[in-house]
């Protein structure tokens, strides 16, 4: 087996840009209302989240369901506001499948939920080719594990930079929490799932588990090496 430890050590992040309808996303419930948090007022925290499998494929009830495995691509939908070229400050996007929220399509109460996994992160991070409607899709440097029997919160803040909505649909309870701090104070809580979803690709549970490559050290790319992993 040839492998070229150079590029494999290279990863290099692209701007986000407008995409098509994400291969999984939650379903269409009630009706719109586009909404300024995160992206359109400055500093802004806000956590979503998705009852236990909630997530079919294009998004439509005709469509399978999302199944387990590892997330590598997330994709939200902006609002009737979308600006063609933004750039925000500590962009940042979490996952987590919290076990006390295993069950639930709602938040219990107006609190954030602590533990979630960072899956991007960048000090300043351009949205590229936005418009009304449109999906923004951004791969994952760090993939995660979904368990389509429990609930996902999806959290997205950002330090700074306005330009775009993102499109909600109404539902009831506290489906989203919101404030004006990163995970600090209490939030405030109430209906409005953003129209969310993802690539997935088989992993989670069914890898070998490859920890390290232990030989060969080199970095050549144009040799053969029996190869040994720990």
């Amino acid at each position: 087996m040839m492998l070229c430890f150079g590029l494999l050590m290279a990863y290099q992040q692209a701007f986000s840009q407008a995409a098509g309808t994400p291969p999984y996303a939650n379903l269409i419930v009630g009706s719109q209302a586009d909404n300024a948090f995160p992206l359109n007022s400055g500093t802004n925290n806000v956590q979503w989240i998705y009852g236990p499998g909630a997530f079919y494929q294009g998004g439509v009830s005709t469509g399978l369901p999302a199944s387990f495995g590892r997330i590598t691509k997330v994709y939200f939908q902006l609002g009737a506001t979308a600006s063609s070229s933004v750039t925000y400050s500590n962009f940042t996007i979490k996952l987590g499948q919290p076990a006390a929220l295993a069950s639930q399509t709602t938040f219990p109460s107006a609190t954030w939920t602590a533990g979630l996994t960072t899956v991007f992160s960048q000090s300043t991070f351009t949205i590229t080719g936005a418009s009304a409607g449109a999906f923004i899709e951004i791969p994952l440097p760090v993939p995660f594990n979904y368990d389509p029997t429990k609930a996902l919160v999806f959290e997205m803040y950002v330090t700074g930079g306005t330009g775009n909505q993102v499109r909600q649909y109404s539902g009831t309870g506290n489906q989203r929490l919101w404030g004006t701090a990163v995970n600090n104070g209490t939030p405030s809580g109430g209906a409005g799932l953003v129209r969310f979803g993802f690539d997935i690709s088989a992993g989670a549970g069914n890898d070998i588990g490859v920890a390290a490559i232990d030989s060969p050290t080199t970095s050549e790319c144009e040799k053969t090496y029996p190869q040994s992993v720990g």
